[in-house]
């Protein structure tokens, strides 16, 4: 369904016509009440009558709204009961019930994008029910790539370090163990064009990394790319037109001679949240010396599709339980490039590295929900203390976001000298949370939403918007695992 404005009918304008039916039946009634004989029989038959007759009206006039109503305005209905009573953007807005109203039902979904909330978005039942196989298998379903534009301005530095120009969209990650990743697909790579065949359909696209959204085309060159690929039937092989990035400089560039084609097909495919490293000849090969104390953990996602169930907390859990085994007492952690997952995830990971003594539940900071309410949440009993760390760095970028950056906030506010290495984080300090249609007269569709904003332990400040600034910059460089990784080198220079 198209939520634009204009394309389908005005659903608040339909429900105020069922509802005028159903009131005009209730004067109806008020009049024959009101209008009866003197006489105290006429008066009670009439009474009785008459509130018969509101009962029946109010009955038939909810029966008839759910009727006529087009599928368009009970989806929009639906929405707006969610909106007024979960978002926290809708809260903060300043509009009152009857605006707020009209904002959802004239614009749907997208009227929270109006209101502030970016990360707002509807499910068709197709991704609804694809959600729910995920959920059952605890595996995603894809390529397992995440795509992130290029900006033209210096300021907005995705990736951490300099780009030669700015124009195009690259991969940003890609989930070990996908399609993407056992094509050979890497992170920096460009999308240039995609290419298909199936069942007697083709198609042969090019991207153009100077197109600007305008009256011709009002999509982004990502949002593009994304439904090009979309696009693409369910068990069809694909090519991806991949330009591969050279260093240059401080920076990277690409050659319009240097395009590699990678051949993937969607699959179901598992997350691996943890890499855990010692001292080893690799390591040593690409110029990265650890002591025998020393552990690089690389955490990739607070994902868990499975929500009965901790999977990337206990993944890392694993990670540390084996650190512990080994004697190691110094911690590098890798969050570049984690863009969070859930907070369930994110209170098991933080009872490992945010201070506090043995059992105990550490406060991480504060949920602020619509209507100024205000909840507290903790860490899973504190393993803090038996880990006995000597010695930890945390690496960022401008991709570490979400619940990587609550971990890191907690751990710098209960330890002002912990070392930071590598660029400002994203700054997404906000929580969005799913609803999904379960009655009768609706069915189907999701809708994901913010529905709090994370404060500190201080109970009043927040790093949405602003991120968490390292104490040691440094630049990110394109890397084939460790070599060339000049960062992991630095933050192995930070050590003790």
């Amino acid at each position: 369904m198209d939520n634009q404005k204009g394309n389908m009918q005005h659903p608040f304008e339909e429900l105020q016509e069922s509802g005028g039916q159903q009131y005009q039946q209730v004067d109806i009634a008020r009049e024959e009440r009101y209008g009866a004989g003197d006489k105290g029989t006429r008066r009670l038959i009439a009474a009785f009558l008459s509130i018969m007759l509101v009962a029946l009206s109010f009955l038939g006039g909810v029966i008839f709204s759910e009727v006529t109503l087009s599928e368009e305005a009970k989806l929009a209905r639906w929405i707006y009961e969610q909106v007024s009573q979960n978002s926290y953007y809708a809260s903060k807005s300043g509009l009152s019930e009857k605006q707020l109203r009209e904002v959802i039902m004239t614009y749907g979904v997208q009227g929270l994008s109006v209101l502030g909330d970016d990360y707002a978005s509807l499910l068709t039942p197709e991704q609804t029910e694809q959600f729910r196989q995920e959920i059952t298998q605890n595996q995603s379903k894809g390529i397992g790539i995440t795509m992130v534009p290029f900006s033209d301005n210096p300021s907005a530095d995705w990736w951490g370090f300099g780009l030669s120009y700015g124009r195009g969209v690259a991969v940003m990650d890609v989930t070990v163990g996908s399609p993407a990743d056992i094509a050979g697909i890497k992170r920096y790579y460009k999308l240039r064009g995609l290419k298909w065949e199936y069942e007697g359909e083709s198609a042969d696209i090019t991207w153009d990394d100077n197109h600007v959204p305008g009256s011709a085309d009002s999509r982004s060159l990502q949002q593009i790319i994304s439904q090009d690929i979309s696009a693409v039937p369910q068990d069809a092989e694909f090519t991806l037109l991949l330009a591969v990035p050279e260093q240059y400089g401080g920076g990277m560039r690409y050659s319009d001679g240097n395009v590699e084609e990678f051949t993937v097909k969607r699959d179901y495919f598992a997350h691996k949240h943890t890499r855990y490293y010692t001292a080893s000849p690799d390591l040593a090969a690409a110029g990265i010396d650890l002591d025998p104390y020393t552990a690089i953990v690389q955490f990739g996602s607070f994902e868990d599709f499975n929500m009965d169930t901790q999977v990337a907390g206990e993944a890392f859990a694993s990670a540390m339980r084996r650190m512990k085994d080994e004697g190691k007492t110094k911690l590098i952690l890798d969050l570049r490039y984690n863009r969070g997952g859930y907070v369930a995830e994110a209170v098991v990971v933080a009872s490992y590295l945010v201070p506090g003594e043995a059992g105990e539940e550490v406060l991480l900071g504060y949920d602020e929900y619509a209507g100024e309410k205000f909840a507290p949440f903790y860490t899973a009993p504190s393993e803090y203390a038996a880990m006995g760390f000597e010695d930890v760095v945390v690496m960022v970028n401008g991709l570490s976001a979400s619940a990587s950056e609550l971990v890191l906030m907690a751990m710098q506010y209960y330890d002002t000298d912990l070392k930071i290495l590598g660029k400002p984080t994203f700054g997404k300090g906000i929580k969005q949370d799913y609803f999904f249609q379960n009655n009768l007269t609706v069915s189907g569709y999701g809708l994901v939403m913010t529905v709090s904003k994370l404060l500190r332990p201080d109970g009043e400040t927040s790093l949405h918007g602003t991120g968490i600034v390292p104490q040691h910059i440094h630049d990110d460089a394109i890397a084939d695992g460790f070599t060339g990784d000049t960062a992991i080198a630095a933050a192995v220079g930070l050590l003790s």
